[in-house]
């Protein structure tokens, strides 16, 4: 597919109580050119100049690579299928166990305990998640739950890891040493702003 230069796409990550959103325009020569606008979540615009963004997603992909460097080579040097699994497509389904494999490896770094996947916090993110995309607004965290997170926008959950990664107020909350189970789940909905939307819960 050829894309026009000057085309925008809008991912967008949390942080507190703005939303960040990352507007990825593709440059004349073809390469996506990364700018950052923190949104006012209240009032949905701009509330500075955009500014341009040191190398993309530069610190939360080195990790990855460190992260998952074992299933890469078990695959012939190939990001794994079910962290690069595109979920804007009708009938996805994101794979848990591998998704929740990179988060314990990253809990594993920072001395936290490995999280348990959980089919009833699941089905509780996979409820948010929907009503994410349906209202465009953060459900309220559920009872029980110690961390919840939200990202929309991403394709992949490698992408959306790496937003979660290298947040100052997500990175803490996933590496919550409290916590012993999560959940997580993407919701595509073709109709909304931002494509796909993201939840972890961990209790």
């Amino acid at each position: 597919m050829t894309v026009a230069a000057g085309t925008t796409f809008r991912l967008q990550t949390f942080s507190g109580r703005a939303p960040l959103t990352w507007a990825r325009r593709i440059g004349t020569a073809g390469r996506p050119d990364l700018r950052r606008i923190r949104m006012n979540s209240a009032k949905g615009h701009a509330t500075g100049n955009p500014r341009p963004m040191p190398a993309p997603l530069a610190r939360p992909l080195l990790f990855l690579v460190v992260a998952i460097g074992l299933a890469a080579c078990s695959s012939g040097g190939a990001l794994s299928p079910g962290l690069a699994a595109r979920m804007d497509i009708p009938g996805a389904q994101l794979n848990r166990a591998e998704a929740l494999g990179i988060v314990n490896n990253y809990r594993q770094t920072v001395g936290a305990g490995a999280l348990t996947e959980d089919a009833g916090l699941d089905a509780t993110a996979q409820q948010l998640a929907a009503q994410y995309a349906k209202s465009g607004n953060q459900p309220a965290k559920p009872a029980g739950a110690l961390q919840i997170r939200y990202s929309a926008g991403y394709f992949t959950f490698a992408e959306t890891f790496s937003g979660w990664r290298n947040s100052p107020t997500d990175a803490p909350a996933l590496s919550d040493k409290s916590a012993t189970k999560a959940g997580i789940a993407a919701v595509y909905d073709k109709n909304s702003p931002y494509g796909v939307y993201w939840v972890i819960v961990l209790a």
